[in-house]
């Protein structure tokens, strides 16, 4: 009975840690603990976590075109300034010297060939034409130049803003592309990250809603959005891509370079990005001469009579130029087509322009002509003008004339 009882127990004994033993099934405390480290891991895979720094929306660093002498500053740090306000000038006698000259050139040029085409006690050769022709053209350039080159002399604000920083002196002479002074508008700001690299940035998208942990603001988070990811990656040691996020809504007292710590969820892509305006890059150096012809800038779409035309004597005909504005200021009623020589077949002198034309618009410019009696080759020339009387693009009509 004893050695029955005995074997009975040590039966139930052995069932029991084989129950119990690491090859059994989990408790239910166990199946507890391990769904919430999985659920847990799967919440953090979607977050993707990275440092940054407050940027403003826009910043520029400012160069001259061509070396300057004897700058003098317009502004001084913490100073706001306009888009268009002069900032910086520098010595110009040498340029304007040679604008003057090149201006003398082309009255010149076009004089001659004024008194060419009027040529009236001998047969004036088609050569002829077309020599001082080419010298009006080669004029041109070279007042072009000269005028790109007295436009460098001056550095323009192309945004609104404030002076941040200069990084030389008045009465100093400097290097072409050698940075003059620092802007930015600081009325807006980004988020940009710096340490997010390749294997944290392929499930970053455009869109991902983010916290914004600043250091400023310890006790608070504050919502932004992705708005811009870097097509490439930045430079410097090791692989990491600029990301930019928006707050979603203004953030006061946020300034520029303090420290955020970011946590973008991946897990949504379908919130839309803060609306806000476009920049290409977070810093450029602007050249004098391109500020001073953002405003008023146009580029030749396409015309109607291409030139050597052949026409009957005195007949009506029309010309056409579309233009697109590729500048930054609409032209207005006050803008004008002006004649600057040659024949004016009947031409207007003066013809203003009979539409307004926004930045990135297209128009077509239209002048009514007669052709000359006389058989012969002629050429008139206008000039598009802005309301000041500067130069915008250079427009002729070129024909032959001919009886037969």
């Amino acid at each position: 009975m004893m050695k029955s009882q005995k074997a009975f127990f040590i039966l139930l004994l052995t069932l029991f840690l084989i129950t119990n033993s690491s090859c059994g099934l989990l408790s239910p405390a166990a199946e507890d603990d391990a769904g919430t480290g999985d659920l847990k891991s799967s919440s953090s895979n979607s977050v993707v976590t990275s440092t940054a720094i407050v940027k403003p929306l826009k910043e520029a660093t400012l160069s001259f075109k061509n070396n300057a002498i004897d700058i003098a500053f317009q502004v001084q740090p913490g100073e706001d300034i306009k888009k268009g306000d002069m900032l910086v000038t520098s010595a110009d006698y040498h340029q304007n010297r040679a604008v003057a000259e090149a201006k003398a050139r082309l009255a010149g040029a076009q004089s001659f060939y004024d008194a060419l085409i009027r040529e009236e006690f001998r047969e004036v050769r088609q050569s002829e034409k077309d020599a001082a022709l080419e010298d009006i053209e080669a004029f041109e350039a070279e007042l072009d130049l000269a005028e790109s080159n007295l436009a460098a002399t001056s550095l323009f604000a192309p945004f609104d803003g404030v002076i941040v920083e200069t990084y030389v002196n008045s009465h100093e002479n400097v290097s072409s592309g050698q940075p003059v002074l620092l802007i930015a508008d600081i009325s807006s700001f980004v988020i940009q990250t710096d340490d997010l690299d390749e294997e944290k940035i392929s499930s970053v998208k455009i869109g991902n809603p983010a916290k914004l942990y600043f250091d400023a603001f310890p006790d608070e988070f504050m919502n932004g959005v992705v708005q811009k990811i870097a097509l490439k990656t930045a430079s410097g040691p090791g692989n990491d891509v600029t990301v930019e996020l928006l707050p979603t809504k203004p953030i006061q007292g946020l300034r520029w370079g303090m420290s955020v710590y970011v946590e973008i969820d991946t897990s949504i892509i379908d919130v839309l990005p803060v609306e806000s305006e476009a920049v290409e890059t977070s810093s450029e150096t602007y050249e004098s001469s391109v500020t001073r012809r953002i405003c008023d800038s146009a580029y030749f779409v396409s015309e109607t009579i291409p030139d050597g035309s052949v026409y009957l004597p005195n007949k009506l005909i029309t010309k056409t130029w579309t233009f697109r504005n590729t500048g930054t200021c609409t032209w207005t009623t006050e803008y004008l087509l002006v004649f600057t020589g040659g024949d004016r077949m009947s031409g207007p002198e003066v013809q203003p322009l009979q539409e307004y034309v926004a930045p990135n618009d297209l128009t077509v410019l239209e002048m009514e002509l007669i052709t000359p009696v006389k058989d012969g080759s002629y050429r008139g020339r206008w000039q598009l003008q802005n309301e000041q009387g500067d130069r915008i693009y250079n427009v002729w009509v070129d024909i032959l004339v001919s009886s037969e």
